[in-house]
């Protein structure tokens, strides 16, 4: 049901997996350099990830303890690799490149853990808080993040990985409930506005994201996320209007269009922002 709580729990659940890649991107950007140990940890967060999706469904509440365990292994996990990066490689880096990091990851890991002794609904709330934490902290931290820049083309590929699978998950979303005995026009409206979201994205990263200089990437990461979220509420209202074979409900269209124009209008955002930075550096 597309209510106003279970897309915020939606939103959350969301976060969580958005949160534990930016990290894990922003790790590998600066400091990946094909190590056996940063092989294993790939391997290990790769595991907890599968264990996460399976203690995520549409009721979180029963699966609540583990899904925050693993979500407390995920974040410590992270919070070690920075160390233990940052010691391997502290000739060239400050420490206080990896602290807010390190700090947030472990801040919202303590915030999980006092969650879990909260017996009643609000519970949830207070995990929110956690993923938010861990989420938002580092930009308060821009000033560090400037002294240690990232690789651009790098991270804006992986932003359009993310991107890619998204649509891939949505794609499937929608197929598991096309039936190919009783085609509708319904299917082919879905499939060209699917495609044409992807369009859209695709000529935004060819004409925005090809910027060479290295800075935070902060603003285009969070753009993502948002863009992001906003193409998982269409992929949902796309799924709930194929299970009721038609466009039955004015509140699903109204989300719908909002969540299109949202996703314009930050695609617009981004394509100025790079298009200001790269007219400044000529």
């Amino acid at each position: 049901v597309l209510s106003i709580e279970s897309l915020l729990k939606n939103f959350m659940l969301f976060l969580i997996f958005v949160a534990i890649w930016v990290y894990r991107t922003l790790l590998v950007n600066r400091f990946f350099n094909k190590k056996w140990y940063q092989y294993a940890f790939v391997f290990i967060d790769m595991f907890l990830i599968i264990l996460l999706s399976k203690a995520i469904n549409s009721d979180f509440q029963s699966t609540f303890t583990p899904g925050v365990l693993i979500t407390i292994f995920l974040f410590l996990s992270i919070a070690t690799q920075y160390i233990l990066n940052y010691i391997i490689n502290k000739e060239r880096f400050d420490i206080r490149l990896i602290l807010p990091y390190v700090l947030s990851l472990i801040l919202a890991s303590l915030i999980s853990i006092f969650a879990l002794f909260i017996n009643d609904s609000s519970n949830v709330l207070i995990f929110l808080i956690a993923v938010t934490v861990a989420s938002i902290v580092p930009l308060f931290f821009q000033k560090q993040a400037k002294r240690y820049p990232v690789y651009f083309d790098h991270l804006s590929e992986r932003l359009s990985l993310f991107v890619i699978l998204m649509f891939g998950e949505g794609l499937i979303f929608i197929a598991s409930d096309i039936s190919v005995f009783s085609l509708k026009p319904v299917y082919i409206v879905m499939f060209v506005l699917l495609v044409s979201l992807f369009i859209l994205y695709t000529l935004h990263y060819k004409y925005t994201e090809k910027e060479e200089k290295r800075r935070t990437g902060f603003f285009t990461l969070y753009i993502h996320l948002f863009l992001l979220y906003f193409i998982d509420i269409m992929f949902l209202v796309m799924n709930e209007e194929i299970q009721q074979n038609h466009f039955s409900s004015f509140n699903y269209h109204y989300l719908y269009i909002i969540s299109f124009v949202m996703y314009l209008i930050l695609l617009l955002f981004n394509t100025k922002h790079y298009s200001n930075i790269l007219n400044s550096t000529k």
